[in-house]
């Protein structure tokens, strides 16, 4: 491969970022995006320079700070190595450069979550790794405005890039414009990932039911629910930030959803009163984020022991009051894109073992893979 050339400014560019990614509590995507808007002047194949190193090196953090590395040109060769090498052979790229280096450094995660993974009986180093990739676009063609028959014709735009994942059961796009492009402008596709879509289908949505989704956040699966429900029944979908109902309302419109009302609630899950009832609930609580380290790198290094207890205790509450809303017969999808049993499974047996009427039906463990987040999901049903 010809070396890259780095140009004194690009390398002038890039120490900047790496410093205010260690002094702002490492936001990687907020600070970047800032860069960019306050460089007007960086032209396009910069900032794809610039956006390969930093993400790269935000990735691999510990890796990189423990190697001497004899040039900053040597550093930077060795980043855009690793954002071009396939998750299956980045271990061993790491090993060739450093052999001897500790563990945790060698994937760059922290030991403890490292020894919590092991503690769950998966292989820390392969889910840590897995976590050094890319995950895929994912995206879901809206059956609310997609006729079957339409479908292939979607399938053959060149400008979409889609295709199907036989394994995953999903569709995926490589195409780098599909948030400029007409279908997605139009409403007839969304970008949702893998996770967010298996969640959504576990709430197992029919024509006419009444949900309500409780984290709607920028309403992802809401829009798919209501895609399931064919526009019919009711879904009421709640969250405390109002910026995320906002964008989850465009959506909405965006993609012909008839059937959905949004509410602002408190963030205080024990403030929440909310008047309605439904036949589903589902419950994609705030979690640690465990499983999407690849989108969210710089998460994993941000996060402590602390945190996960505030967490934990904070989904016990949701659970305690939102579960009141659904009616007897009824069921609850609870998930979280967290690997962390205190989030999952614990978490539920807690729930159910402190309840006289919930029993639990049916709970996955998804492991983050070479190309998709890891997450949970149960689905629970409240006794007549």
């Amino acid at each position: 491969m010809k070396p890259t050339k780095f140009l004194p400014y690009q390398r002038n560019a890039f120490s900047e970022l790496i410093g205010q990614w260690k002094e702002n509590n490492h936001r990687a995507e907020r600070i970047l995006n800032k860069y960019f808007r306050d460089h007007k002047k960086l032209g396009s194949r910069d900032r794809r320079l610039l956006s390969v190193l930093f993400y790269s090196y935000v990735k691999n953090f510990y890796f990189i700070d423990s190697i001497e590395w004899e040039s900053e040109e040597e550093q930077f060769e060795f980043l855009i190595v690793l954002d071009n090498t396939p998750v299956s052979e980045k271990l061993e790229i790491l090993k060739q450069k450093s052999s001897d280096i500790e563990q945790h450094k060698l994937v760059s995660c922290p030991e403890w979550i490292l020894n919590k993974w092991e503690e769950q009986d998966a292989d820390p180093i392969k889910t840590a790794i897995y976590q050094l990739g890319k995950s895929d676009v994912f995206l879901r063609l809206n059956g609310i405005k997609v006729s079957q028959g339409e479908i292939n014709k979607l399938l053959e735009d060149e400008e979409l890039e889609i295709s199907f994942d036989a394994v995953l059961n999903c569709y995926k796009s490589t195409s780098k414009k599909l948030s400029q492009s007409a279908a997605y402008k139009n409403g007839l596709i969304e970008i949702q990932d893998y996770g967010s879509q298996r969640i959504g289908e576990f709430v197992e949505a029919k024509p006419n039911d009444l949900i309500i989704d409780a984290c709607c956040g920028a309403g992802g699966k809401t829009l798919l629910l209501a895609d399931k429900m064919k526009n019919t029944g009711k879904i009421w979908a709640l969250d405390p930030r109002m910026k995320a109902l906002e964008e989850a309302s465009d959506r909405a419109d965006r993609a012909g959803v008839e059937n959905v009302e949004f509410f602002e609630i408190p963030e205080n899950p024990e403030e929440v009163n909310f008047p309605f009832q439904c036949q589903k609930l589902l419950l994609d609580v705030p979690c640690t984020g465990s499983g999407t380290f690849s989108r969210n790198p710089d998460q994993k290094y941000k996060l402590t022991e602390v945190e996960l207890l505030r967490l934990v205790d904070l989904q016990a509450k949701i659970l305690r009051q939102y579960s009141k809303w659904v009616f007897p017969g009824g069921k609850l999808v609870y998930a979280t894109c967290s690997t962390f049993q205190e989030e999952n499974r614990k978490q539920i047996d807690r729930f159910i073992s402190e309840s006289d009427n919930w029993v639990l039906e049916e709970d996955q463990m998804i492991w983050p893979g070479p190309n998709h987040d890891g997450f949970y999901m149960a689905r629970l049903i409240r006794k007549d």
